[in-house]
């Protein structure tokens, strides 16, 4: 029952028609924004400094302290807090809209990108000891 209403939700969303190789692939346009806003597309550079990582919340984090989680499928996993933010200006990201207050914001530090494949990322929230919310990971691609 609870599928057949989540695909009737989504038939009724507009949809998108993208160009796809030989084909035109069409997909629920709120879809299509889920995996933008997830970072899916997203492909950084071995070693690449200043470059931004966003991860989108969707709900205001503005009293937690964040902590970036990188993973990379080889290696040490890195917990980042220092220069980690949760800007209270709103921005647009392919067609992505992030909110004041919902998402972090990182710019990559020299030795953050350390491996050349695939990585994980997510933030921890401390919102107190006793209150700790994590966000799912969400991959991405380091390139040589």
């Amino acid at each position: 029952m609870v599928l057949a209403l989540l695909v009737l939700d989504l038939l009724e969303l507009p949809l998108l028609r993208l160009p796809c190789s030989n084909c035109i692939f069409t997909m629920p346009v709120k879809v299509l924004q889920w995996i933008i806003d997830q970072g899916d597309c997203m492909n950084l550079n071995f070693n690449e400094v200043g470059q931004v990582i966003r991860i989108n919340v969707g709900k205001d984090i503005s009293a937690s302290t964040p902590t970036l989680v990188l993973q990379p499928e080889v290696g040490n996993t890195k917990l980042i807090t220092s220069g980690v933010t949760i800007p209270t200006v709103q921005v647009e990201v392919n067609g992505v809209i992030f909110y004041p207050d919902e998402y972090i914001e990182y710019f990559t530090k020299d030795g953050d990108l350390d491996y050349v494949g695939r990585w994980k990322k997510r933030v921890k929230l401390d919102f107190s000891s006793t209150n700790i919310e994590k966000t799912d990971f969400v991959k991405f691609r380091v390139l040589s």
